[in-house]
């Protein structure tokens, strides 16, 4: 800490570290590197994009083919993340690109340790918006409220799973995610 004085008033200048460092869930860099991604729903065409990424080395694009009004991605045999100390207090983190945010509803992301024992929350918007714009976003998951399903491991997360919900079952090409964290 340190007094200081600006413009004659005085202050405390306070430096501390206020959050441990986000934990990565899943980087997404690759559809087959730890466990392997899978599409379900109306999503389909999952590929690894080099190109378009917000970090690390990739993304994970996929389409929605049109038929249905929800689509998702989903991976059931990653490696076991201990997401213990952040029990009921963290939050989630996804970057999402969007290329037409006027059919996006919302967005579901459920992590647990089966695809039986779960947590799931909902993003309408993202998190430094009011709105979803075209582009990168990036989506909060409030761990406290979160609802949950069966009986969820907090030290075993090794299931996750990202919905899109649009507002009437319209096609849509070229959908990203990339760096699932909590913090």
């Amino acid at each position: 800490f340190a007094v200081q004085y600006n413009s004659g008033e005085k202050s405390l200048r306070l430096s501390v570290a206020v959050s441990p460092a986000p934990v990565v869930l899943h980087d997404l860099n690759s559809i087959t590197d730890n466990g392997t991604w899978a599409v379900g729903g109306d999503a389909t065409n999952l590929t690894r994009d080099t190109l378009n990424y917000i970090s690390g080395e990739a993304s994970l694009n996929f389409d929605l083919s049109g038929l249905a009004t929800t689509g998702y991605i989903e991976n059931s045999t990653m490696t076991a993340v201990d997401l213990s100390e952040q029990d009921e207090i963290g939050q989630l983190f996804v970057r999402v690109y969007i290329p037409d945010p006027s059919i996006i509803t919302n967005f579901i992301l459920r992590w647990g340790s089966s695809s039986a024992n779960y947590w799931s929350a909902t993003a309408t918007a993202p998190h430094d918006q009011n709105s979803f714009k075209t582009g990168w976003n990036i989506l909060r998951f409030d761990w406290n409220g979160a609802a949950e399903t069966g009986t969820v491991v907090p030290s075993l997360i090794n299931y996750l799973r990202l919905t899109v919900t649009v507002s009437a079952a319209t096609a849509e090409t070229d959908l990203r995610a990339d760096d699932i964290s909590c913090s």
